[in-house]
């Protein structure tokens, strides 16, 4: 679990983090990581993994801008559907915009609750996050030493060899993320991905058309890569069959 704190007041922005360490060390959690940010620039901009492991603290009125943690939480969105936003702000009328954003807030917190309510309330966060990271049957996760990611798996179109040693690159339906790991460990975390070639691995389900005689795998957008000869009749058949199940 990853925890992120955007606060702009140095104050409050100390006194969640003491909160918030507090309940994980009771949790025997301390190897959660907990990130403060005074600038959402700064918090977007550090945000590299993906999923609902991903928890998220945000004041909604930062410096003069009184909706500006509402436009962050909102990108947070954009960039990762599985993000778990809660608001906590002293304005309590902000509320009904949370949901104007769309942001599917989890919680707002009111600054000006008694320590042990910020504390129950924040707890409750925690543990819904540490209760269902990993557990969304309809996301694709992937998790080694050097990151962990989760999205829809709806979304992803193929996910390729990059020409960075080591590395990957996943193509989706609105975005496209590079981090390291191999074929061969995706596969083995993430089944339903197909292999067509040595260099790609697909989602059988976004799959638009086959040019058999190109050997070229098409998704939405005219998006493509290709298979090898070898795994053409396999892509191909077993495509056919998950829309028989279907």
């Amino acid at each position: 679990m990853n925890i992120y704190i955007l606060e702009d007041n140095l104050s409050q922005l100390f006194y969640l983090e003491k909160l918030i360490k507090q309940i994980l060390l009771q949790k025997n959690r301390q190897n959660c990581k907990v990130k403060t940010f005074e600038q959402p620039k700064d918090l977007i901009n550090n945000v590299k993994e993906r999923g609902n492991h991903q928890l998220f603290f945000l004041d909604i009125e930062l410096g003069q801008n009184d909706k500006l943690g509402l436009l962050t939480a909102k990108k947070i969105k954009e960039l990762d559907p599985l993000a778990i936003i809660v608001f906590i702000s002293s304005h309590s009328e902000f509320l009904p915009l949370t949901f104007r954003y769309q942001t599917e807030a989890f919680d707002f917190i009111d600054k000006n609750l008694c320590t042990k309510e910020k504390i129950e309330r924040i707890t409750r966060a925690i543990n819904f996050v540490i209760n269902n990271s990993h557990s969304m049957k309809t996301s694709f996760f992937f998790e080694n030493q050097n990151n962990i990611l989760q999205i829809p798996f709806e979304k992803i179109f193929f996910i390729e060899i990059s020409s960075e040693s080591h590395r990957l690159i996943l193509h989706g339906k609105n975005e496209i993320i590079e981090f390291y790991g191999s074929i061969s460990e995706v596969l083995k975390q993430e089944p339903r991905l197909l292999k067509s070639h040595r260099s790609y691995i697909i989602n059988p389900n976004n799959v638009v058309k086959i040019d058999k005689k190109e050997r070229t795998i098409y998704f939405e957008r005219g998006i493509k890569c290709y298979a090898s000869r070898s795994k053409l009749k396999f892509i191909t058949n077993s495509i056919s069959n998950i829309r028989k199940e279907k």
